[in-house]
C-alpha cells in the first residue's frame, strides 16, 4: 500500500516538472513564431507590393510602346526638333501635369481623352523609371567631336548621360533649347561659369522665381 502511494506521488511529481517544462518551452516559442508569422507576413506584403509596382511598370511601358514610341522615341530619346526626351520627365513636371497633357495634348502632341485612368497612371509608373540603357545614350554631337579630335573624358562622359535623363527634355538633347528651357549653348552663365560652381548651384538649388521653373536636383 505504501508503494503504491509512493509511486503514485513520484508519478504525480513528474507530471508537475513535464508541466512546468512544456510551459516554459510554449512561453519562448510563442513569441518566436509570432515574431516569425509577422515577418512572414511583412515580406508577402512588401513582395506583393513590389509585384504590384512591377506590373504597372510592365503595363505602362505597353502604353508607351503603342502610344507614345512613335514620336518620343523607343528608348524615350525624343525627336528633335518636334518631339523632346521623355528620360527624366518626372523631374520636370509632376504627375498631374503630366496627366493632363496626355489627356488634353499640346502644341503638336496629340490628345488621348480616351486612355483609361489606369493605364495613364501605370503610364507614369514607366517614365518614373530610369530608360534601359540611358547610360550608353549618346552625348550630343559626339560623333562631329570625334572628327575634330576632341575625346571627352570619362566624367564628361557620364555628365552627358545625366543631362540625357534629368535635362533634355526641357534643354533639348543637343542643349540647344527644347520643350520649356533655353539655349545652353548661349547661356552667359553656361559660357562665363570656368570652374562649374554657378551651374552646380543652379543645378543644385534649381530656378523658380519669376517666369523660371527649373526644378532642383
Amino acid at each position: 500500500m505504501r508503494l503504491l502511494l509512493k509511486m503514485k506521488k513520484l508519478f504525480n511529481v513528474v507530471l508537475l516538472a513535464a508541466a512546468t517544462w512544456l510551459t516554459a518551452v510554449l512561453a519562448v516559442r510563442l513569441p518566436v513564431d509570432v515574431v516569425h508569422a509577422a515577418t512572414a507576413g511583412q515580406e508577402s506584403g512588401d513582395q506583393a507590393t513590389a509585384s504590384s509596382a512591377d506590373s504597372a511598370t510592365q503595363t505602362g511601358a505597353t502604353v508607351y510602346a503603342e502610344h507614345c514610341a512613335m514620336c518620343h522615341g523607343k528608348n524615350r530619346e525624343g525627336n528633335l526638333p518636334a518631339y523632346p526626351s521623355l528620360a527624366g520627365v518626372k523631374h520636370q513636371m509632376s504627375d498631374e501635369q503630366n496627366a493632363m497633357l496626355i489627356h488634353n495634348g499640346k502644341d503638336g502632341m496629340p490628345p488621348f481623352p480616351t486612355l483609361p485612368q489606369n493605364e495613364v497612371a501605370a503610364l507614369l509608373e514607366f517614365l518614373a523609371t530610369s530608360p534601359a540603357g540611358a547610360a550608353a545614350l549618346p552625348v550630343p554631337h559626339s560623333s562631329m567631336l570625334a572628327r575634330k579630335g576632341i575625346v571627352l573624358s570619362p566624367q564628361a562622359e557620364a555628365g552627358g548621360a545625366l543631362f540625357q535623363q534629368n535635362c533634355a527634355f526641357c534643354h533639348g538633347r543637343d542643349a540647344m533649347g527644347g520643350e520649356t528651357g533655353p539655349d545652353l549653348t548661349r547661356s552667359k552663365l553656361v559660357l562665363t561659369d570656368s570652374d562649374g560652381s554657378k551651374i552646380a548651384q543652379v543645378v543644385s538649388e534649381g530656378r523658380t522665381s519669376g517666369d523660371k521653373k527649373m526644378p532642383a536636383f
